[in-house]
């Protein structure tokens, strides 16, 4: 949802408010009880960025991660995302000092005055992203946190553009290409570029790939899969053993022609469904094939 060419916040002297903030990210284990009710939870720092109006309302935001308060972390972030000759309102943190190219007005804030009275528009911001995370989503995972950030400065920043907002969208997506879970993640698919290495290769090459797999910490079990000489299977070859396992656990009465095809198509009977089967019939066979679909896959090997 991130336009490669969009223009920075800000500029000629425009207002732009800064500041960061921490929000929980939820581990696997983690419910969202558990997420509300435990001060010490690990944590995510976030930056935002909203520009100030002069009819005194919101334009656009800019959110994303950050590793740590610093200096270099604050200055890069600013410098990313407004626009030469900004006016940049902050608190206090002198780490924002000496921002090249911009003004700068540091607000010290008191103990005793809360912050969102002083820089309400981004405190409004980072009030609302919690939010919408903590009830749409209840916890965002810390891999995947800065493409839901992006997500919600895409709805944001459109919130008054319903229309053009999906067109956009669609641009958006024809202009950058696909995307896979990797680039999210940020982590490249290891053990599938080893899996697919290994065709042909002779048993000193599956031990060398095998070495590389625990290098790169991939789990012993699916390491030890590229060891074995048949491994990993052809598509089709998969496809077919998973069928004909199907058709052996289905019961009595029950045709399988594929594991994928749609089992309410047939009846108990094995005449088409379309073809005067009744309702009960056919749900009798969806169930049954149900049943044996899943206890074909118990048997198969996992494939990862």
């Amino acid at each position: 949802m991130v336009d490669p060419d969009r223009e920075p916040l800000g500029g000629d002297e425009e207002t732009v408010q800064v500041d960061e903030t921490e929000m929980r990210f939820r581990r696997k284990a983690d419910t969202l009880e558990r997420l509300k009710g435990n001060p010490d939870a690990d944590k995510i720092m976030i930056a935002g960025a909203v520009e100030c109006l002069d009819d005194g309302f919101m334009g656009r935001i800019r959110l994303n991660i950050i590793t740590g308060r610093g200096r270099f972390q604050l200055h890069d972030f600013v410098e990313r995302t407004t626009a030469p000759g900004s006016w940049i309102v902050t608190d206090g943190n002198t780490s924002y000092s000496g921002l090249a190219d911009r003004g700068h007005e540091a607000i010290v804030i008191p103990k005793t005055v809360p912050a969102h009275i002083v820089l309400k528009h981004i405190h409004r911001i980072f009030s609302l992203l919690k939010r919408w995370s903590m009830g749409v989503y209840h916890g965002l995972r810390k891999k995947h946190a800065d493409v839901y950030l992006q997500e919600f400065v895409f709805r944001f920043n459109r919130r008054r553009h319903y229309r053009s907002s999906f067109e956009r969208l669609l641009g958006i997506g024809v202009k950058v290409g696909a995307g896979t879970y990797w680039d999210i993640t940020g982590k490249r698919p290891i053990f599938r570029e080893l899996k697919e290495a290994v065709r042909g290769q002779d048993e000193e090459g599956r031990e060398d790939t095998y070495l590389r797999a625990r290098l790169a910490d991939v789990p012993l079990k699916y390491a030890k899969l590229l060891l074995n000489q048949d491994y990993p299977p052809e598509r089709e070859q998969y496809t077919q053993e998973a069928a004909a396992a199907c058709a052996r656990q289905a019961p009595d009465g029950v045709r399988v022609r594929h594991p994928l095809r749609h089992p309410y198509l047939f009846g108990l009977d094995g005449t088409s469904a379309s073809s005067g089967s009744s309702p009960r019939s056919s749900a009798g066979a969806y169930a049954s094939f149900c049943l044996a679909w899943r206890t074909a896959a118990i048997s198969m090997p996992l494939l990862p």
